[in-house]
């Protein structure tokens, strides 16, 4: 934990990272919170006879889903990861820019928690979105009814693995350049 807050001081004092996890994350949660009503959303745009203030109230309008189609649990879990999901990316690009020699393992599992971090968004009435869209091309969305949290444990698993691909980078991050001299 100490890593992450040292790695978090050190790229979050600049702040364009600072302001740049959070624009990530917001729109991740943009993002999750109006991925079930995309097909309406490209429909109305689509209809150039609807006025463009229309347009966008329905999507505000939408945005308020996160109170009404999400369990209080799914939130917390969906705007966790969007936050995880943003620090991640922060991380990851400090990283680049930095032009450190990346250890493939830390690099891999940057980008590996990003990815259990997109697969693990979800809300109650849907399950997870993503893992959901995959596993009914095989007929196994409905076991995800069977699981105690109902598909909620992919978001806690997202969760999880967010802060060991944070952890890793962390130590990337503090970790100086070179050997220490013994």
């Amino acid at each position: 934990m100490k890593v992450i807050l040292e790695a978090l001081k050190s790229v979050m004092y600049s702040p364009i990272y600072f302001l740049l996890t959070l624009v990530i994350s917001f729109l991740t949660l943009i993002f999750v919170i109006l991925l079930p009503n995309f097909g309406l959303i490209s429909q109305v745009f689509g209809d150039m006879s609807i006025p463009i203030d229309l347009k966008l109230n329905l999507v505000k309008g939408l945005l308020g889903g996160i109170t009404t189609n999400f369990s209080v649990f799914s939130a917390a879990y969906t705007v966790i990861i969007s936050l995880f999901f943003g620090i991640n990316i922060t991380f990851v690009l400090f990283l680049l820019k930095k032009r450190i020699s990346l250890n493939r393992k830390v690099f891999a599992t940057g980008f590996g928690g990003t990815f259990a971090g997109v697969i693990g968004i979800g809300c109650a009435a849907c399950g997870t979105f993503i893992l959901s869209s995959i596993l009914s091309v095989i007929g196994a969305s409905g076991a995800l009814a069977l699981l105690p949290l109902n598909g909620g444990e992919f978001g806690l698993i997202s969760i999880g693995l967010l802060v060991v691909s944070i952890y890793l980078i962390s130590k990337t991050i503090v970790q100086p350049a070179v050997c220490e001299i013994k």
